[in-house]
């Protein structure tokens, strides 16, 4: 008689975080042998992927007696979150301007604001950069650029000197609005000379 002894076969396992954010990476450790080898060739027990997409990564693994077992594990990509910011990007010296985002789940400002919303009064052009983190923990990095817009250079064009009673033209440059302290708003305006 010959007795052959029927050996256990190992029992093949990955472990890992297998849901990454895009663009991250994760460790997946094989277990239940002494021997490995992966899908892509690798013959670590221990191997760090940073797929671009969902992938399925499997394992073989052997034990001392030779006896084999495979196993597969996917790795899933979250979805970051989509942000929008909101806001003027174009203000004149001395205006504030409220920037707004919508689409995250907790933000920080380069200001180090916490808030969904905040309120900038730049002096000069300023560019405000913003992390917003999702509730799965995946970040996303947005800016907006704030301009300072140069204020405008107002000019009045008129003669030297007019006589008392006289209508004088006077003329504005260097805007597209304008307001005369006797509440016209054109660029031209007549008005009569008044003795001094």
């Amino acid at each position: 008689n010959r007795t052959v002894t029927l050996r256990t076969p190992p029992t093949a396992s990955i472990t890992g975080n297998l849901s990454i954010c895009p663009g991250g990476s994760t460790m997946l450790t094989a277990a239940g042998g002494i021997s490995f080898r992966w899908s892509a060739g690798e013959t670590s027990a221990v191997i760090v992927v940073n797929p671009a997409s969902n992938m399925t990564f499997a394992v073989t693994v052997t034990d001392n007696n030779g006896c084999t077992d495979s196993v597969a594990a996917s790795v899933n990509i979250l979805t970051p979150p989509s942000i929008q910011i909101s806001g003027d990007n174009s203000i004149c010296p001395g205006d504030s301007t409220i920037l707004s985002v919508t689409g995250g789940n907790t933000y920080i400002w380069n200001t180090g604001a916490t808030d969904n919303q905040i309120t900038v009064k730049p002096v000069t052009t300023t560019t405000y950069t913003l992390t917003a983190t999702a509730s799965n923990g995946c970040t996303v990095t947005s800016s907006i650029i704030v301009t300072l817009n140069s204020p405008p250079i107002a000019v009045i064009s008129s003669p030297d000197s007019i006589c008392s009673g006289a209508s004088v033209g006077l003329s504005a440059a260097g805007g597209i609005n304008y307001l005369w302290n006797t509440g016209a708003t054109t660029s031209s305006v007549n008005l009569w000379g008044q003795a001094g």
